[in-house]
């Protein structure tokens, strides 16, 4: 990413060694400094009576037949991208480059990147020129991918105390500790969807509400009379239920500790979120809850050829306990793996008897 400079209205003038040249040749004799890494690039370079002057690096070898001066030059200021600033101090600090990530995950006040291959002393230096750059307190390094029935994120905290953060997304307030739970970046768009369903006055069913992903947008947004917020992790029902109390939600939304299969069965829901890939497995408990014309969200991971019919297997899973669907949308939300898809799915239910 380039650099963006900034014209100074009050310049800094810095006496400096230069190499001067006539215009004609401008081009090429700063082409080659720079191919050389000479230029002093912090100065402007400047033009006066048909020849310019191009600043160079305190001790730089000038060789060849350039001619040199000492000459006034006006401090240039400029802000550059995150990305040059890090490979910038990495070589300051006589670290390799290749392999630096050039992306991560802010949360509040800690960051996730994917470190290369290295030592621990390595893999901490790195995390504090990151630390440093991206003016955070602790940096996490990603292991792998998110494990087990809890959804647990696999990272190594690298830099900082870490601990808790207060990430604000789509006007919600979210506390967390990025170490123990997993929020997934790529799913913004889904979460912040929630601000488009008209849920006034309904009852839902949050069958996976984890830190309230979906339930805290939910109650904020859709105006329902009351959202039922289930979480079988212990950890992320703890941040749960802080989360409603942060936002203020507590009047909305009722927190349920346990397996949203058994917990609370004799609820009745005009719609149900399945935010989990094993929504497809929990359909049946869903269906016991919803009322007929009712709305179940689910999200599925799908194979590339499936994509286009996936929802004929939908409507025969639904057929097989007494309901009818029809599909109102269907998203694909991103890769999820190699010609494997994470899918998000609305689909309206109602009784096959009628």
């Amino acid at each position: 990413m380039p650099s963006v400079f900034i014209q100074n209205k009050n310049p800094v003038s810095l006496r400096k060694r230069a190499v001067v040249t006539d215009r004609a040749n401008a081009r090429d004799v700063l082409a080659e400094l720079l191919r050389r890494r000479k230029v002093d690039e912090s100065l402007r370079i400047k033009s006066m009576d048909g020849r310019v002057f191009i600043p160079v690096r305190d001790g730089s070898d000038i060789s060849g037949n350039m001619s040199l001066s000492e000459e006034e030059f006006e401090k240039r200021f400029f802000h550059s991208s995150p990305q040059s600033r890090i490979k910038r101090e990495l070589e300051a600090r006589g670290l390799a480059t290749d392999g630096a990530p050039e992306k991560w995950t802010r949360f509040g006040s800690s960051v996730l990147i994917r470190l290369p291959e290295m030592d621990e002393g390595a893999r901490h230096e790195f995390a504090s020129v990151y630390a440093a750059v991206l003016r955070s307190s602790s940096v996490y390094n990603i292991t792998g991918r998110v494990r087990g029935q809890f959804r647990e994120p696999e990272v190594e905290l690298v830099y900082g105390p870490g601990g808790d953060v207060a990430h604000t997304e789509n006007g919600i307030r979210f506390n967390f500790d990025p170490a123990k739970i997993m929020f997934s970046p790529g799913n913004v768009n889904i979460r912040t969807s929630v601000r488009e369903m008209d849920l006034d006055g309904k009852t839902v069913i949050d069958m996976f509400a984890g830190i309230g992903y979906f339930s805290l947008g939910i109650a904020r947004y859709s105006r329902p009379a009351r959202v039922h917020a289930c979480e079988i992790n212990p950890t992320s029902y703890g941040y749960l239920v802080r989360n409603i109390a942060a936002n203020k939600l507590g009047d909305v939304i009722q927190p349920h500790l346990g397996d949203s299969r058994m917990v609370s069965p004799e609820i009745k829901a005009d719609a149900i979120i399945m935010g989990n890939f094993l929504s497809f497995s929990y359909l049946p408990h869903a269906l016991r809850r919803i009322r007929p014309g009712g709305i179940i969200l689910l999200h599925d991971t799908v194979s590339s050829d499936m994509l286009a019919v996936y929802k004929y297997a939908l409507y025969r899973r639904i057929g097989m306990h007494g309901w009818k669907g029809a599909v109102l949308e269907q998203k694909t939300v991103k890769s999820f793996a190699p010609h494997m898809w994470h899918i998000y799915v609305r689909v309206m239910v109602s009784d096959n008897r009628n």
